[in-house]
Formats: structure tokens, C-alpha cells, sequence
């Protein structure tokens, strides 16, 4: 019995140094280019052999290429075969940080990810969404996400946002960007602290 356990650990060891000397000249593994390219059959063939938590010479694990390119058959793949949703580079970024749509969205808070991780700035994916895709904080709102959370230099979602949709507005001016209104508006609706935030680009 005991030689069988001691074999059953060797091979789990053997298993995670192959996986690690298997890099491609970007520093990360073969899984990571296969997640990163959505190459769901090379994804399959490679978790056989391949350290599902490798990572590259960033950190970053096979769940965050997927998430961040959007392959959702991908991170549905890898989180069946526990990855680990609450994974974070060397900034401290999390899979969750990385979304792109809402489907890859709902499908890590169902996996049990953090909607309130902070990166090394200390940016929530809350502050990540309103400034690469405002349609998920509906999504991370109703899932618990912090409305006010701050970030290392004291930015809420709202701050942040504010800044972004004053500058638009000033150069293009509001009509043709209803939209960083609509949002900002949204944000407000949720609950966040307007206090000492400059709005009045939104009713320019």
C-alpha cells in the first residue's frame, strides 16, 4: 500500500516538473497558448500531462488567457478540471478582472469568484469593467460587488468613470456621448458615493 501512495505522488510530481519545462518562447506553457487560442481539443489533450495551474513568466495561469480572449468553452473546460478561479498573477489579477462578456462573467461568479479581489493597485473588477466594458456592473453590482470600494490612490468605479466621461465630453462633447452619462447615472443609481466628485460634465 505504501509503495502504491509513494508511486501515486512520484508521478504527480513528475507530471508537474514535464509541465513546467513544457514553455513556448513566450514564457508561458503549450496549455497557455492553447487556452489563449481557444484550441479546446489541444486544451483537452495537454490536461492529461500539464499542470492545470501552470504559470507563465507572469503569473498568469491557462484561465486567464481563455477568460481574457474570451474562449468560454475553454473556461468551462479548465474550470470542470479545477482550476482555480481565485488564481492571480504577479499584479495580482484575477480571471475575473479579465472579462470581456457576460457569459464568461457569470460563468466565474458561479464558480465561486471573488467579485470584490483586489489587484496590486488595489482595483476591484468593478473599477476593470467600468473602464473596458460597462455593461457587466449590472452584473457585478447584483452579485455583491462593492459600489464604493477604493482603489490604492483612493478611486471608486464612480471616481474613476467620472474622470473618463469629463475628459470625453469635453472634447466631443454630450451629445454624441450619452452613453459615459447613461453609465456614470448607472453607477449613482447603485449607490454610489457621489462626495466630492466632479459631475458637471453631465449636465453640460
Amino acid at each position: 500500500m505504501i509503495k502504491i501512495v509513494v508511486i501515486i505522488m512520484v508521478l504527480a510530481i513528475v507530471k508537474i516538473l514535464i509541465s513546467r519545462l513544457i514553455r513556448n518562447n513566450k514564457g508561458g506553457s503549450n496549455l497557455h497558448k492553447a487556452a489563449d487560442q481557444g484550441d479546446i481539443l489541444e486544451v483537452t489533450k495537454l490536461l492529461s500531462n500539464t499542470d492545470i495551474e501552470i504559470e507563465d513568466q507572469n503569473g498568469r495561469t491557462p484561465l486567464h488567457d481563455a477568460v481574457k480572449k474570451n474562449h468560454l468553452a475553454v473556461v468551462d473546460l479548465l474550470l470542470n478540471h479545477g482550476a482555480n478561479v481565485h488564481s492571480k498573477d504577479n499584479s495580482s489579477v484575477t480571471p475575473l478582472h479579465e472579462v470581456v462578456t457576460h457569459s464568461v462573467a457569470e460563468t466565474l461568479i458561479t464558480a465561486g469568484a471573488d467579485v470584490n479581489a483586489v489587484d496590486a493597485d488595489g482595483f476591484t473588477p468593478l473599477h476593470y469593467a467600468v473602464g473596458n466594458l460597462p455593461d457587466l456592473i449590472e452584473i457585478l453590482v447584483k452579485k455583491g460587488a462593492d459600489i464604493n470600494a477604493k482603489s490604492n490612490d483612493g478611486d471608486t468605479a464612480l471616481s474613476g468613470y467620472a474622470r473618463i466621461g469629463s475628459n470625453v465630453v469635453d472634447q466631443l462633447g454630450k451629445k454624441n456621448n450619452e452613453e459615459y452619462i447613461e453609465k456614470a447615472q448607472q453607477l449613482i443609481d447603485f449607490g454610489a458615493n457621489t462626495e466630492g466628485i466632479d459631475l458637471s460634465w453631465m449636465k453640460k
